[in-house]
């Protein structure tokens, strides 16, 4: 069966409008979560506030930078500030497109299906963590370097990539290698590109700001609690959730002709080690899915070349009624659960704002503080935005010298969970017990208890 190229940029259109009406409702979604701690350091850095010297950030600058831009033009406005995620991720389905089509329009719609409608992808795309934005970059490095062989341009987007999330440098080390074995007069060209965004930038940066980049960028990230058990979680949930794509994937064990598809076929393993070896999270596996997607595509439409047109036709349909049935349910759960707003962030707003002045200060729970700060225009105290209980484990947030700052200081708010977080520290609950007045509890359905104290007193 053969589209045309017309026919076929068509239906690539009608996929991503699709996919956009489904992502829609989640552009004014506002619930609790790092997103909003990003957004704030965003506002920091429009006030002059600069991260790594004045505030923790464990993540190179582009992503912050670009959301103090937006922050600037058109302030705390969540639907510009959840647009850019999702453009990034339907911009990504446009070039991992282009790249199929090289092999057949057939292989580049099916990419894009698996790639849109792939579990991680649709949970993650209306969520600022970043990852969106280094997985674009990272797709269009890999589409100069696969379909039009630009290197030195491919070099400079892995670069954008590399200052966006470092988890990108994988793909970017496994093409390294590639190209060192097979085309070492060209690797010269992708590696100046690299050097000139991303070693640039990280001189830039360790001039500026010295000990603290290289900290909270990369040594912190050596010191981060590892938890047992939870990489072998996280893949068994990633291949029932997101089965379509990984079995399409695996197509390519069958498939004849390999070469074409062998450097693919790399990234993705080396960055699935990778991800088992490091202390991942869910969204890490957004970078993955383009280069499963690719490889799905691509080994899909050669593996059914094997049967009979009035086979392949049969089989087609049947396939892509269960593959809509599995995104129906996906978009089902979006819709009904996941883009519901954060259940108790009114009440948290309204006592806020009822009980205290523009010029008290918060402190607290990562997951709610950034969130509650940007609502009520409070600032956190003393700029501690990521207040992540990974930091007080490998000693980069001193707990105790900040809850003296807070007596000291006398802090209005401090807001915690007691089983989460910094509230399941126990210097940090003693601390409460002494200093602080309770003012709120709140038991959300999702978050479950979350407390907040008056220790201004």
């Amino acid at each position: 069966m053969k589209i045309s190229n017309k026919n076929a940029f068509l239906i690539f259109i009608l996929i991503t409008l699709l996919f956009f009406a489904v992502e829609f409702k989640g552009l004014n979604h506002i619930d609790g979560g790092d997103e909003h701690t990003y957004f704030y350091m965003g506002k920091l850095i429009t006030k002059g506030i600069l991260p790594y010297k004045d505030f923790f950030l464990s993540r190179p600058p582009l992503q912050v930078y670009l959301i103090s831009v937006i922050y600037k033009i058109f302030g705390f406005n969540l639907f510009m500030l959840k647009l850019v995620p999702l453009l990034s991720i339907i911009f990504s389905a446009f070039f991992i497109f282009k790249i199929m089509k090289k092999y057949s329009n057939i292989s580049a719609i099916i990419a894009v299906l698996l790639f849109l409608f792939s579990h991680r992808v649709m949970f993650e795309a209306t969520y600022f963590l970043g990852v969106n934005l280094t997985t674009m970059f990272t797709v269009i490095g890999f589409y100069f370097l696969m379909s039009r062989k630009r290197y030195l341009l491919s070099g400079l987007f892995f670069g954008i990539a590399g200052i966006t999330g470092l988890y990108s440098l994988v793909p970017t080390l496994v093409i390294f290698v590639v190209l060192l074995l097979k085309k070492k007069k060209k690797i010269l060209k992708f590696l100046a590109g690299f050097s000139i965004i991303f070693f640039l930038t990280n001189i830039i940066f360790i001039l500026w700001h010295g000990a603290a980049y290289l900290h909270s960028v990369y040594l912190w990230h050596l010191f981060k609690p590892r938890i047992k058990g939870i990489a072998v979680n996280m893949f068994v949930d990633y291949f029932l959730k997101n089965i379509f794509l990984v079995l399409a994937a695996l197509l390519f064990l069958f498939v004849k002709d390999k070469k074409k598809m062998m450097m693919v076929a790399f990234i993705s393993i080396f960055y699935a080690i990778f991800l088992v070896l490091i202390r991942s999270f869910n969204f890490y596996f957004v970078l993955l899915a383009p280069f499963l997607a690719i490889l799905g595509g691509y080994s899909f439409d050669n593996f059914m070349k094997r049967f009979r047109k009035d086979i392949t036709i049969i089989i087609s349909i049947i396939l892509f009624i269960i593959f809509t049935v599995y995104a129906l349910d996906i978009v089902l759960y979006l819709q009904n659960f996941d883009f519901l707003d954060f259940q108790s962030k009114d009440i948290i707003v309204k006592r806020i704002l009822e009980n205290s002045k523009p010029g008290d200060k918060i402190f607290g729970d990562v997951t709610f503080t950034p969130l509650t700060a940007l609502l009520t225009n409070r600032d956190i105290a003393f700029n501690i935005v990521d207040t992540n209980a990974q930091r007080i484990l490998s000693g980069s947030l001193k707990i105790d010298k900040v809850l003296e700052r807070i007596k000291q200081e006398k802090v209005k708010f401090v807001i915690v969970r007691p089983t989460m977080g910094i509230g399941n520290h126990p210097v940090v609950g003693e601390f409460i017990k002494r200093n602080c007045e309770f003012s709120l509890w709140i038991q959300d359905i999702y978050f479950g208890n979350i407390f907040i104290y008056d220790c201004s007193q």
